[in-house]
């Protein structure tokens, strides 16, 4: 009999766990889909010691795509808030490795969302819109790399400057994009059609070491060119929302 009352007892716990659990991720979902966003608790674990607190990790969905935030929430699931790692503090070390973990599995998650976004943008790109460089080892040649950049961005010449051996690892295929200014539209456009009908990487290097150089004056007779074409790269970049700055490097898969 008492056997029994055990193994009923245990039936009876496990049952209510199942019942807690499916009650914090439905209040959980329920809350979190007033953003209008299609929701999914992917992992909840308690923190240590912190009056009832969870770890959530949420997936957040809509047809633009797939996005996981870290979120810490009521053990109810009827309250919660962003977790914002650099302002939060606990005197339990144990919940530092707690968090460490959700965010590196969160961040690792939205990385690759982020890199398949950017491989299939890249991939319908019209071919118009990339410099090519080949890569110069056969191993290079396996491989491509799309190097968004800009001739008046101090880090795109440094970039730059280190072309050389970024081509024994791979074939380049660079974007040229004006940042603010008149002069850096102007610029984008000379090496876009000073390279138009240039085949080999030298010359191709030689156009973009001349004109992302510093000390680069633009010609008189050059001022006045349409810089749509650059205009329009700009515009399709930065629209995708997923590049917000230059020089931003994506290994295609």
């Amino acid at each position: 009999m008492r056997k029994k009352f055990l193994v009923t007892s245990a039936g009876f716990l496990l049952s209510m766990s199942v019942v807690y659990a499916a009650t914090f991720e439905d209040n959980l979902v329920s809350l979190l889909s007033k953003t209008g966003h299609k929701v999914k608790v992917i992992d909840s674990k308690p923190l240590i010691d912190m009056d009832n607190l969870r770890l959530v990790n949420i997936e957040f969905s809509n047809k633009m795509g797939i996005q996981r935030v870290p979120f810490v929430a009521t053990q109810e699931g009827k309250g919660v808030m962003i977790l914002m790692p650099d302002l939060f503090y606990s005197s339990n070390q144990k919940n530092d490795i707690l968090i460490k973990e959700m965010l590196s599995n969160i961040d690792t998650f939205n990385a690759s969302q982020r890199s398949a976004k950017l491989n299939d943008f890249f991939l319908a790109m019209p071919k118009e819109r990339f410099i090519n460089l080949a890569a110069t080892t056969k191993e290079g040649a396996k491989k491509t790399t799309i190097v968004v950049t800009s001739p008046e961005c101090p880090f795109c010449r440094k970039e730059l400057s280190s072309i050389d051996q970024r081509l024994k690892e791979t074939n380049v295929k660079l974007v040229i994009v004006p940042l603010s200014g008149e002069s850096s539209a102007i610029k984008s456009q000379l090496i876009i059609n000073k390279t138009k009908n240039l085949k080999d990487n030298a010359s191709i290097i030689a156009v973009l070491k001349e004109v992302y150089a510093e000390s680069y004056e633009i010609p008189v007779s050059e001022r006045n060119i349409d810089t749509s074409f650059v205009a329009k790269s700009a515009e399709m970049i930065f629209g995708t929302r997923l590049i917000q700055g230059v020089p931003y490097i994506h290994e295609m898969q």
